[in-house]
Protein backbone atom coordinates (compact mmCIF):
# COMPACT_ATOMS: atom_id res chain seq x y z
CA UNK A 1 0.00 0.00 0.00
CA UNK A 2 2.76 2.35 0.70
CA UNK A 3 4.91 1.22 -1.51
CA UNK A 4 2.80 1.03 -4.47
CA UNK A 5 1.49 4.91 -3.12
CA UNK A 6 5.12 5.96 -3.50
CA UNK A 7 6.05 4.52 -6.77
CA UNK A 8 2.71 6.60 -7.83
CA UNK A 9 4.06 9.93 -6.87
CA UNK A 10 7.68 9.15 -7.32
CA UNK A 11 8.27 9.45 -4.02
CA UNK A 12 12.21 8.20 -3.04
CA UNK A 13 12.52 6.66 -0.30
CA UNK A 14 15.32 8.83 1.46
CA UNK A 15 12.28 11.44 2.15
CA UNK A 16 10.66 9.05 4.46
CA UNK A 17 13.98 8.33 6.23
CA UNK A 18 14.67 12.21 6.55
CA UNK A 19 11.56 12.73 7.98
CA UNK A 20 10.92 9.63 10.04
CA UNK A 21 14.64 8.92 11.20
CA UNK A 22 13.78 5.43 10.52
CA UNK A 23 17.12 3.29 8.77
CA UNK A 24 16.74 3.26 4.97
CA UNK A 25 18.02 -0.44 5.01
CA UNK A 26 15.27 -1.46 7.28
CA UNK A 27 12.57 0.97 5.54
CA UNK A 28 13.63 -1.15 2.32
CA UNK A 29 13.33 -4.27 3.61
CA UNK A 30 9.78 -3.54 4.97
CA UNK A 31 8.24 -2.29 1.68
CA UNK A 32 9.98 -4.68 -0.54
CA UNK A 33 10.01 -7.77 1.46
CA UNK A 34 7.44 -7.26 4.17
CA UNK A 35 10.29 -7.57 6.65
CA UNK A 36 8.46 -6.73 10.24
CA UNK A 37 8.87 -3.03 12.04
CA UNK A 38 8.37 -2.50 15.64
CA UNK A 39 5.48 -1.02 16.75
CA UNK A 40 6.92 2.58 16.70
CA UNK A 41 8.70 2.50 13.45
CA UNK A 42 5.73 0.93 11.80
CA UNK A 43 3.72 4.12 14.02
CA UNK A 44 5.96 6.72 12.52
CA UNK A 45 6.20 5.64 8.83
CA UNK A 46 2.59 5.50 9.07
CA UNK A 47 2.25 8.96 10.20
CA UNK A 48 4.16 10.00 7.79
CA UNK A 49 2.30 8.37 5.08
CA UNK A 50 -0.83 9.96 6.46
CA UNK A 51 0.57 13.41 6.07
CA UNK A 52 2.17 13.49 2.79
CA UNK A 53 -1.64 11.82 1.29
CA UNK A 54 -2.98 15.23 2.81
CA UNK A 55 -0.31 16.94 1.93
CA UNK A 56 -0.52 16.07 -1.69
CA UNK A 57 -3.99 16.10 -1.99
CA UNK A 58 -3.34 19.48 -0.71
CA UNK A 59 -1.04 20.40 -3.80
CA UNK A 60 -3.47 19.23 -6.52
CA UNK A 61 -6.50 21.06 -4.79
CA UNK A 62 -4.56 24.46 -4.75
CA UNK A 63 -5.25 25.65 -8.48
CA UNK A 64 -5.39 29.18 -7.85
CA UNK A 65 -1.35 28.71 -6.71
CA UNK A 66 1.21 28.91 -8.93
CA UNK A 67 4.31 26.11 -9.05
CA UNK A 68 6.79 27.02 -6.36
CA UNK A 69 3.75 28.54 -4.03
CA UNK A 70 2.67 25.22 -2.28
CA UNK A 71 5.44 24.60 -0.10
CA UNK A 72 4.51 22.42 2.96
CA UNK A 73 3.43 25.00 5.49
CA UNK A 74 2.31 23.09 8.31
CA UNK A 75 5.04 20.57 8.18
CA UNK A 76 6.49 20.56 11.69
CA UNK A 77 10.30 22.01 12.13
CA UNK A 78 13.13 19.46 12.45
CA UNK A 79 16.62 19.35 13.88
CA UNK A 80 18.05 18.22 10.54
CA UNK A 81 18.21 20.31 8.25
CA UNK A 82 16.26 18.13 5.09
CA UNK A 83 17.53 18.27 1.61
CA UNK A 84 15.42 18.87 -1.06
CA UNK A 85 14.18 16.38 -3.06
CA UNK A 86 15.40 15.80 -5.95
CA UNK A 87 13.77 15.40 -9.28
CA UNK A 88 13.07 11.81 -10.84
CA UNK A 89 11.85 11.33 -14.35
CA UNK A 90 8.35 9.24 -13.71
CA UNK A 91 7.95 6.02 -16.73
CA UNK A 92 5.45 7.81 -18.28
CA UNK A 93 7.50 10.70 -19.04
CA UNK A 94 10.66 8.26 -19.67
CA UNK A 95 8.47 6.66 -22.36
CA UNK A 96 7.21 10.06 -24.07
CA UNK A 97 10.69 11.33 -24.21
CA UNK A 98 12.70 7.93 -25.23
CA UNK A 99 9.78 8.27 -28.47
CA UNK A 100 10.52 11.45 -29.15
CA UNK A 101 14.40 11.36 -29.25
CA UNK A 102 13.96 8.12 -31.65
CA UNK A 103 12.10 10.47 -34.03
CA UNK A 104 14.41 13.71 -33.15
CA UNK A 105 17.72 14.07 -30.96
CA UNK A 106 17.77 17.86 -30.62
CA UNK A 107 14.21 18.86 -30.81
CA UNK A 108 13.49 23.09 -30.65
CA UNK A 109 12.10 25.02 -27.59
CA UNK A 110 8.59 24.46 -28.88
CA UNK A 111 8.89 20.83 -29.12
CA UNK A 112 10.42 20.80 -25.50
CA UNK A 113 7.67 22.69 -24.61
CA UNK A 114 4.87 20.78 -26.03
CA UNK A 115 7.03 17.38 -24.60
CA UNK A 116 6.19 19.07 -20.60
CA UNK A 117 2.76 19.71 -21.57
CA UNK A 118 2.33 15.91 -22.70
CA UNK A 119 4.74 14.53 -19.49
CA UNK A 120 2.97 16.38 -17.28
CA UNK A 121 -0.36 15.30 -18.44
CA UNK A 122 1.35 11.61 -18.07
CA UNK A 123 2.57 12.10 -14.79
CA UNK A 124 -0.80 13.54 -13.91
CA UNK A 125 -2.90 10.61 -14.86
CA UNK A 126 -0.30 8.05 -13.81
CA UNK A 127 -1.18 9.62 -10.14
CA UNK A 128 -5.11 9.72 -10.73
CA UNK A 129 -5.74 13.71 -10.99
CA UNK A 130 -6.61 15.79 -13.76
CA UNK A 131 -3.98 17.40 -15.58
CA UNK A 132 -5.31 20.33 -15.35
CA UNK A 133 -3.88 20.29 -12.04
CA UNK A 134 -0.22 19.65 -12.97
CA UNK A 135 0.73 22.51 -10.92
CA UNK A 136 0.39 20.08 -7.55
CA UNK A 137 3.35 17.92 -9.07
CA UNK A 138 5.52 19.66 -6.73
CA UNK A 139 9.12 18.81 -7.57
CA UNK A 140 8.25 16.49 -9.96
CA UNK A 141 7.11 19.05 -12.12
CA UNK A 142 8.61 18.53 -15.92
CA UNK A 143 9.61 21.71 -16.56
CA UNK A 144 11.46 22.82 -20.14
CA UNK A 145 14.88 23.37 -18.63
CA UNK A 146 14.49 19.70 -17.30
CA UNK A 147 13.45 18.21 -20.91
CA UNK A 148 16.17 19.96 -22.26
CA UNK A 149 18.70 18.62 -20.27
CA UNK A 150 17.10 14.75 -20.37
CA UNK A 151 17.90 15.16 -24.00
CA UNK A 152 21.70 16.59 -23.56
CA UNK A 153 21.95 13.71 -21.32
CA UNK A 154 20.87 11.07 -23.88
CA UNK A 155 22.95 12.63 -26.73
CA UNK A 156 26.20 12.60 -24.05
CA UNK A 157 25.22 9.03 -23.13
CA UNK A 158 24.62 8.09 -27.04
CA UNK A 159 28.55 9.70 -27.75
CA UNK A 160 29.94 8.01 -24.85
CA UNK A 161 28.79 4.31 -25.73
CA UNK A 162 29.63 5.07 -29.44
CA UNK A 163 33.47 5.82 -28.21
CA UNK A 164 33.06 2.79 -26.30
CA UNK A 165 31.98 1.00 -29.31
CA UNK A 166 34.74 2.13 -31.60
CA UNK A 167 37.56 1.79 -28.42
CA UNK A 168 36.57 -1.81 -28.57
CA UNK A 169 36.62 -2.41 -31.89
CA UNK A 170 39.75 -0.50 -32.45
CA UNK A 171 41.18 -2.58 -29.77
CA UNK A 172 39.85 -5.82 -30.84
CA UNK A 173 41.68 -4.64 -34.62
CA UNK A 174 44.93 -4.27 -32.87
CA UNK A 175 44.41 -7.43 -30.48
CA UNK A 176 43.60 -9.90 -33.89
CA UNK A 177 46.68 -8.13 -36.01
CA UNK A 178 48.93 -9.49 -32.95
CA UNK A 179 49.25 -12.99 -33.74
CA UNK A 180 49.94 -11.98 -37.44
CA UNK A 181 53.62 -10.11 -35.76
CA UNK A 182 54.42 -12.63 -33.63
CA UNK A 183 56.95 -15.27 -33.53
CA UNK A 184 54.13 -17.75 -34.79
CA UNK A 185 53.01 -16.25 -37.80
CA UNK A 186 54.33 -17.93 -40.63
CA UNK A 187 55.86 -14.57 -42.54
CA UNK A 188 57.93 -14.08 -39.38
CA UNK A 189 59.34 -17.16 -38.90
CA UNK A 190 63.17 -16.73 -37.13
CA UNK A 191 65.28 -18.33 -39.57
CA UNK A 192 68.64 -21.34 -38.27
CA UNK A 193 70.20 -20.72 -41.16
CA UNK A 194 71.01 -18.14 -43.00
CA UNK A 195 69.61 -17.13 -46.25
CA UNK A 196 70.99 -18.52 -49.64
CA UNK A 197 73.21 -16.82 -51.72
CA UNK A 198 73.22 -17.31 -55.37
CA UNK A 199 76.54 -17.94 -56.73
Amino acid sequence: MIKGYMQQHNIPQREVVDVTGLNQSHLSQHLNKGTPMKTQKRAALYTWYVRKQREILRQFSQQNQGPGQSEDTCSEPTNKKMRRNRFKWGPASQQILYQAYDRQKNPSKEEREALVEECNRAECLQRGVSPSKAHGLGSNLVTEVRVYNWFANRRKEEAFRQKLAMDAYSSNQTHNLNPLLTHGSPHHQPSSSPPNKMS
